[in-house]
């Protein structure tokens, strides 16, 4: 199975987002011998138990995986797992410099140049704004 997942360091601050193979754990248990005399042997899985490996990750030292709530992390600037759950370390002004700012949007030339046009063609024709 794959799971979503996020890395925290050691101090619970959100490192990378990440999918993670989650597969059972099983316990070598004895051998047995096959047909031929060879030994095989026998695993039992362990219940409950669980191998978890990163895709395209390597954890380092001290990181750790966190599997709860992983939208609310990833809508936060500086995600931190505190033990329990995510909290937001960005400050307001970290927080509003983040936002992204639209430019001003200048209308083109030619509109301009209808606007005119037309203020022109009212004022020729006697219409007025209030009309």
């Amino acid at each position: 199975m794959i799971k979503q997942a996020i890395f925290v360091d050691r101090e619970g601050f959100m490192v990378e987002f990440v999918m993670v193979r989650v597969e059972p754990k099983f316990n070598k248990v004895g051998t047995r011998e096959d047909d031929e005399g060879n030994l095989i042997p026998e695993f039992a899985r362990v219940e409950g138990e669980y191998i978890e490996t990163p895709i395209r990750y390597e954890l380092q030292n001290g990181e750790s995986l966190i599997f709860e709530d992983i939208n609310t992390a990833l809508r936060m600037l500086k995600p931190r797992w505190c033990g329990e759950k995510w909290l937001e370390t960005a400050t307001e002004e970290e927080i509003e410099a983040s936002r992204p700012t639209l430019p001003e949007i200048k209308p083109p030339a030619f509109l301009e140049k209808i606007a005119e046009i037309d203020d022109l063609m009212n004022t020729i024709l006697g219409v007025t704004q209030n009309e």
